[in-house]
């Protein structure tokens, strides 16, 4: 038979008090052995006495353990409410907060806020991944039907096929993206680090994206340079410096400068990004760099981005334990810088 916690920790304190009290009525009976008949009365007469304690004991362990466990049994039937699709209620247990029972409470209100958090993002960027690979698939869709419908001459099919070129391209990078923000939490991604010359890094971004700087009008200037090294994956940071570069030059107009520099400042290692674009308003520094996310969805579209970017450089620069710092002007420029201390 199971027995519940209360009802153990009564048996035990009753069963300790019980052999206290029959441990003196022995002392006493031994005491009087000596004398039979009086042997025998405080035989019987110690031994109801230990007896009716003994119960009595019992009854009030099982009551104030019960009123010391009657919290316990409200965070219980509160925390069975809780499900998956509603993490919104907390518990709410009467007692003082600076006990143990409240620091149990505080610290699963947390942990289930924390967990509402991540649902919530979970739900949020499954909607948006399904919106951004609906939109591709539906062009996909319309322009296949369009050329089925009659036929076309030799110029127009391929016309049509580098449409879909473009479009499939697309939603190449859009999956690629997904993947990576999906495995990036692997341990082994952190287990390859090794030194690495975060100057050649920047240099091979800055040369890569002088294509990208041409295509929309834009100057690609670079500031100092100092050689610096430090622990982490070639591929990975190279890819955080080239997302950040090539979202500064396609949000900066045309005859406008992109400068990108690395330097050693008290102590620590700042690798910027600094452009005269249109700026980020207040309101949307803190959520630039969550998945999916778009200041503007009609400038996005247009240039081709799917708001995955900055999220992958937010969570490389936090794998490489390094802080990335945001100032904006809206109207005059922005600065992303990566800092290692």
């Amino acid at each position: 038979m199971k027995l519940s916690l209360r009802t153990k920790l009564t048996l035990g304190y009753t069963l300790s008090m019980a052999t206290l009290l029959f441990a003196f009525v022995a002392a006493d009976v031994v005491a009087l052995q000596d004398a039979p008949e009086a042997w025998r009365h405080a035989l019987t007469e110690h031994g109801l006495l230990a007896l009716a304690v003994t119960v009595g004991i019992a009854l009030v362990s099982y009551y104030v353990v019960g009123r010391a466990f009657r919290p316990v049994q409200d965070i219980v039937h509160l925390a069975r409410t809780i499900s998956a699709e509603d993490l919104s209620r907390r518990i709410e247990v009467h007692h003082s907060g600076s006990d143990e029972l409240g620091e149990l409470v505080a610290t699963l209100n947390d942990m289930i806020g924390r967990l509402d958090v991540s649902f919530s993002q979970v739900a949020r960027f499954s909607a948006d991944a399904a919106h951004e690979l609906k939109t591709p698939l539906a062009v996909l869709h319309g322009q296949i039907e369009l050329a089925l419908r009659q036929p076309r001459d030799a110029a127009a099919y391929e016309a049509t096929l580098a449409g879909l070129l473009t479009e499939v391209g697309g939603l190449n990078k859009i999956v690629d993206n997904l993947l990576f923000l999906a495995r990036s939490n692997e341990p082994s991604v952190i287990a390859a680090f090794a030194p690495v010359a975060l100057d050649q890094i920047a240099l091979q971004a800055f040369e890569a994206a002088q294509t990208l700087a041409e295509k929309h009008g834009v100057r690609l200037d670079l500031g100092t340079v100092a050689e610096v090294t430090v622990e982490g994956d070639e591929t990975l940071l190279q890819r955080m410096v080239a997302n950040v570069l090539d979202n500064a030059i396609e949000h900066c107009a045309p005859d406008k400068t992109v400068r990108l520099s690395l330097a050693v400042e008290e102590g620590a290692t700042v690798l910027s990004v600094d452009d005269e674009g249109e700026g980020i308003a207040t309101e949307h520094l803190e959520r630039v760099f969550e998945r999916l996310y778009r200041v503007d969805a009609s400038r996005s579209k247009k240039t081709g981005g799917a708001g995955l970017g900055l999220a992958i450089v937010k969570r490389i620069a936090t794998l490489h334990g390094c802080a990335v710092r945001l100032e904006s002007i809206p109207g005059s420029g922005t600065r992303v810088a990566f800092v290692w201390k």
